[in-house]
């Protein structure tokens, strides 16, 4: 008798058990589906007043930088997958780089970014470098930029 009491005690804890567990996992699962579901940002930058490579820095995979006007400079986006957009308002809006021996827009280690509505202008590397990266361009203008970098010694 004590060993069938017993063993109806251990099978009671036993479904004690199981049914915490179940709810537990229940309670869990529920919680992960509500909760809320990060959203990509849209990033501003007003080149010329606000810094485009901070913004790059800052932005997580899925972000938008948006730009009003031609920012000066070379650029680099390094591990992310991000859309670049000019704005909406009139433009021109890109990047004109700056050194003759890199390009405006360095893409690296990126599987999905977007180039749209921009201008790339006076860099090396044809405006737009890529290093182990897939990206787009989708209504862009590619202007007076060299196919590789170019010295600046004299002879």
């Amino acid at each position: 008798r004590a060993t069938a009491r017993g063993r109806c005690l251990v099978n009671k804890f036993l479904s004690t058990i199981n049914s915490m567990a179940v709810f537990f996992l229940a309670t869990m699962l529920l919680a992960v589906s509500w909760s809320p579901v990060a959203e990509a940002a849209t990033r501003k930058v007003n080149c010329g007043k606000e810094d485009l490579q901070k913004a790059i820095n800052l932005a997580v995979n899925g972000d938008t930088v948006e730009l009003t006007g031609i920012c000066l400079g070379n650029f680099r986006i390094d591990g992310k997958d991000l859309t670049l957009t000019g704005a909406a308002t009139p433009g021109p809006h890109g990047i004109k780089g700056v050194a003759t021996d890199i390009a405006g827009l360095v893409i690296s280690r990126s599987n999905k970014t977007v180039l749209q509505k921009l201008s790339f202008s006076d860099g090396a590397f044809w405006g737009v470098h890529a290093e182990y990266s897939l990206f787009t361009m989708s209504n862009c203008t590619v202007s007076r930029n060299a196919p590789r970098a170019t010295s600046r010694s004299s002879p």
